[in-house]
């Protein structure tokens, strides 16, 4: 409902207005003209269980609606019902298999020339980071991979520690001052405190806001040798670029469903094109200054001093943009996408995974404390192997990438006719079973939902749903071999295109965990706000009622809760 009425807030805007009218129109030329693409449906596809569309306006709008009151996990609970695989429609008769069956999930993944991000993801993505990692394909995304593969090593992220607790201390610093002065209650929060949540001793704090400085700031420091300040009190280019791409992205979604389905309506300047233009300027700006003054560093710089020293992930980029063999080779336009990449997806990803581990701990005290006390009986800056060898904070981490993994879904397309293997059958419209395989046809969409495969109680147990880092003590769980490259989680993805950065990330939560978790407790604020997560690119928390991204909790110092 809430959803619905955003919808219709959104619907007395003009410009919504006018690429609606727009699209109608252009749709209309395609059936007069061109009859829309639709993949070679297979008897077996068509035969898969699924929801009925909504009457009149089903071509239109397909089962949208079901996804966007969902849109956490993407999955309506009665599609779940139906079984481990089926098929929806999507927006203009989009017809779209979903499965979260992890050998098809696998499968998928693995094959990834052959399953490739479907063209409007791509569209979407490239406006952002430009030709970097996240949309480069085949060879050209495997020499990419392989010439920054080195910045992400188990190695690289250990050299990384000192530096993240550095950042880690300067956010707790701005934190306890925020819960102190009064003064600052205004920087705490966007939206100030309700009556019932001024407690005395604590504050209001969107940790949002907090933690995207924290991991942007992490970022350059720990890639790039840069101290971006982000977490500095004056008002910073690169955060407020970031937040507003986010903040257009969130906000603008059924422009953008348009433009990405119907490229020519983005040559369209709408309010959206021309800030995320403006907001990826800023960025690229800041790219080339980093690549300019690292080139004249490394030419300064004797070869012999390279020697021990584990190259960040700007010393990699400059160095393969200056490379002579061009499989070794990285254009100026491929250096600024890793480098917008980095910035973009690096940052927002963690900084909502870390609200989100620590809007667990505020809604389960009791781990909280326990959870204190171990991160108290080591130093006060553990190292990357102490990290690791805290099973709490492992499986407190694992259990928040399990519930509210950055991305709920990641959706392919094949460029071939092929077959996705099965392992749990599934009862087809008519009846009978489709067991072991299910033939699909060229240009099929298929929705891969990371959410309900990680939330299934055949998986997980009968409390999936609940937060329960204690379940990792049963060494049957997960109870099915999950596709994916940490703790049994699809949160990372799997195969060619899995999260390159993924050891970083969780370097950044743990260290973030400790270092905050070590000298504050945090609550839920008594007036208990709806806090829901939305997907889009990524997936961010927001509050009912209340506009933009953000995480309040109640934050106190421990001394005060002694």
């Amino acid at each position: 409902m809430e959803y619905a009425q955003r919808l219709l807030g959104l619907l007395d805007a003009w410009p919504v207005r006018v690429v609606l009218g727009l699209t109608l129109f252009y749709v209309c030329l395609r059936i007069a003209l061109l009859p829309p693409h639709r993949p070679k449906q297979t008897r077996e596809v068509a035969n898969l269980p699924g929801p009925p569309s909504p009457p009149y306006v089903g071509w239109l709008i397909g089962n949208m609606g079901d996804i966007a009151e969902f849109r956490d996990t993407v999955m309506h609970p009665d599609w779940i019902k139906m079984g481990w695989t089926g098929r929806c429609q999507h927006i203009f008769g989009q017809e779209t298999i979903w499965t979260y069956d992890p050998v098809a999930m696998g499968s998928i993944l693995q094959q990834a020339d052959v399953w490739q991000r479907a063209d409007n993801t791509e569209r979407l993505l490239g406006r952002i980071t430009g030709s970097g990692l996240l949309t480069a394909k085949g060879a050209d995304h495997r020499r990419q991979r392989r010439i920054v593969n080195p910045a992400f090593s188990t190695n690289a992220i250990k050299a990384m520690i000192p530096t993240m607790f550095d950042k880690a201390d300067l956010c707790a610093n701005i934190l306890g001052q925020c819960v102190d002065d009064d003064s600052l209650e205004h920087f705490a929060a966007r939206y100030p405190p309700k009556p019932e949540d001024r407690v005395a001793g604590a504050r209001k704090v969107d940790l949002l806001a907090l933690m995207s400085k924290l991991t942007q700031d992490v970022i350059g420091a720990a890639g790039f040798n840069t101290d971006l300040e982000s977490l500095r009190p004056k008002e910073n280019a690169l955060d407020s670029s970031i937040q507003f791409m986010l903040n257009t992205l969130f906000d603008d979604t059924i422009i953008l469903m348009a433009q990405n389905l119907f490229w020519s309506l983005d040559k369209i300047p709408l309010r959206n094109r021309r800030a995320m233009k403006a907001c990826r300027g800023v960025m690229e700006k800041l790219s080339a200054r980093l690549m300019r003054d690292r080139a004249a560093q490394l030419a300064t710089e004797p070869e012999e001093a390279d020697e021990d020293k584990v190259p960040d992930m700007l010393d990699l980029l400059v160095k393969a943009n200056m490379a002579e063999r061009e499989d070794q080779r990285l254009s100026d336009e491929e250096v600024r996408s890793q480098l917008l990449t980095l910035l973009f997806a690096g940052s927002t990803t963690t900084a909502g995974t870390i609200c989100s581990l620590l809007r667990f701990m505020a809604k389960h005290p009791d781990i909280q404390a326990r959870l204190r006390e171990e991160i108290e009986s080591t130093e006060e800056r553990p190292n990357f192997e102490t990290l690791n060898a805290l099973p709490l904070l492992d499986a407190v981490v694992r259990e928040t990438l399990r519930l509210e993994p950055p991305a709920s879904c990641t959706v392919r397309t094949n460029v071939q006719d092929t077959v996705i293997p099965l392992s749990v059958p599934v009862r087809g419209r008519d009846g009978t079973m489709i067991e072991k395989a299910l033939p699909v046809g060229k240009g099929s969409y298929v929705f891969l939902s990371i959410s309900s495969l990680q939330q299934h109680p055949d998986v997980w147990g009968p409390d999936a749903a609940e937060f329960n880092p204690d379940r990792y003590k049963d060494p049957t769980i997960p109870k099915m071999n999950i596709p994916g490259m940490w703790g049994g989680l699809a949160a990372f993805i799997s195969g060619p295109h899995h999260c390159i950065g993924f050891r970083l990330a969780l370097a950044e939560i743990k260290v973030a965990t400790v270092t905050l978790l070590r000298h504050f407790s945090f609550d839920e604020l008594p007036s208990k706000p709806d806090i829901f997560i939305v997907m889009n690119v990524a997936s961010r928390p927001e509050v009912k009622g209340e506009s933009g991204g953000q995480m309040p909790l109640l934050v106190r110092r421990v001394e005060a809760t002694a």
